[in-house]
């Protein structure tokens, strides 16, 4: 579990837009292309440059 300030630029774009949209109680699998995530740069390491990246969310509360 994360938590994580929407909006604040501490998370991927895509992380962003998909907190933005969900309900407290909700689950999604989301699919972030490369340009809401780590780009062409990537995450040395870790993420090759260009990645899709796959995520299971579910969103427990806000605050």
């Amino acid at each position: 579990m994360f938590i994580i300030p929407v909006g604040a630029g501490h998370v991927i774009a895509g992380w962003d837009d998909t907190i933005l949209e969900m309900k407290v109680g909700e689950e999604r699998t989301v699919v972030i292309p490369p340009n809401l995530a780590y780009g062409e740069q990537g995450y040395p390491g870790a993420i090759p440059p260009n990645s899709w990246l796959i995520f299971e969310m579910e969103l427990v509360s806000i605050k």
